[in-house]
């Protein structure tokens, strides 16, 4: 018998491009494709599960946060615009944010609907850096129900700020849905009016998920289970294509490289030192004449956050003969900028119930 689920622990975990917290999981919009459904709490209500000033002085003493460095993500357990409770949550833990002083980056992902008044309320911080990443992908009701038009109010709401940035999210691609041309064409010619680019993305799906796509009536015929995000060659070359014709608006495969972009530093991520990157993109150059670093307390740094296995640096790749697990993963490419490779990989808690480990 599996362990029941410990919605604590989804309250603050270091994912691959930020760091999530959460004082609200769960979701009423129930999409067909949601990562939240094996946790059991779609479509239920958004459970409160931790004060806010609790859950930021907890992200504040974690090891792994850096003021003003860390790139953090809200609510992203739950739309942090569902309704006005979460909303409400939302906004408490950005007004904290800014009146500790931090100045770290801080993103929004949401389908929800952002108001001119709410457009208007990000606009008056100033220390914290805020990025809203809305969702719009042509998905329609019976997979995703939520009426785009509510994504398109917002886009048009937050153009309109000063100091906040807009980002459009063309996720999931599933194939067969939204994945033709003339669909694509025209949600990147709405949103290219409203944001500053593009971050496009596939589905992922396990046999959970599969199910519930099933019931929605379409058949998920590509790969299960596994990590990473699919889409076919034949969507790449679509968006390939539009980014010849957009040399203006940028379109990327990563969130990690739109962010980077944004703020005009080389991917976090370090996508670029893996990836044959596309001369087209903007942020090329600063990526690409990098220069690797050793830290000068890389030991003192690797043993606070629990690294104390045999390692090795070598060509800008960390080798650890031992245990690594996620969190430690993304903190050694965000805040030591190297790669890092271990004999074994442990998932966090919330991608072991992905995989179906919990």
């Amino acid at each position: 018998m599996k362990e029941e689920i410990d919605l604590k622990k989804l309250t603050r975990e270091y994912l691959k491009s930020y760091y999530s917290i959460n004082s609200y999981i769960g979701c009423t919009i129930n999409c067909g494709y949601c990562f939240l459904a094996p946790i059991k709490i779609v479509p239920m209500r958004p459970i409160k599960v931790i004060e806010e000033e609790t859950l930021v002085d907890n992200m504040i003493k974690d090891k792994y946060f850096v003021k003003d460095k860390t790139i953090i993500s809200l609510n992203n357990r739950t739309d942090p615009f569902i309704s006005q409770e979460v909303k409400n949550s939302t906004f408490k833990l950005l007004d904290i944010m800014e009146e500790l002083n931090l100045k770290n980056i801080v993103t929004i992902t949401t389908k929800g609907l952002l108001t001119e008044e709410d457009a208007k309320k990000l606009d008056e911080y100033s220390n914290i850096r805020i990025v809203i990443i809305v969702t719009y992908n042509g998905i329609p009701l019976k997979i995703q129900p939520i009426n785009k038009n509510i994504q398109e109010k917002t886009m048009k709401h937050i153009s309109k700020c000063k100091h906040v940035y807009l980002l459009h999210q063309f996720r999931p691609i599933i194939p067969g849905v939204n994945d033709d041309e003339c669909t694509i064409r025209k949600i990147i010619d709405y949103a290219k009016k409203y944001c500053v680019a593009t971050i496009f993305q596939g589905i992922r799906v396990n046999d959970f998920i599969k199910d519930r796509l099933e019931e929605r009536d379409y058949t998920y015929t590509g790969k299960i289970g596994d990590s990473h995000k699919q889409k076919s060659t034949t969507t790449d070359a679509i968006f390939e294509q539009l980014k010849l014709e957009n040399k203006n608006y940028q379109i990327f495969d990563h969130t990690s490289c739109a962010l980077s972009y944004i703020f005009k530093f080389p991917d976090y991520n370090l996508h670029y030192s893996k990836n044959s990157c596309s001369k087209l993109c903007k942020n090329y150059e600063l990526c690409h004449n990098i220069t690797c670093k050793e830290p000068v307390d890389l030991e003192s740094r690797l043993s606070k956050i629990g690294i104390n296995s045999n390692w090795e640096l070598k060509e800008g790749t960390l080798l650890i003969d031992g245990l690594l697990n996620d969190e430690q993963k993304s903190y050694i490419k965000h805040i030591l900028n190297l790669n890092v490779k271990a004999k074994i990989r442990e998932n966090t808690y919330s991608e072991k119930i992905m995989e179906g480990e919990k």
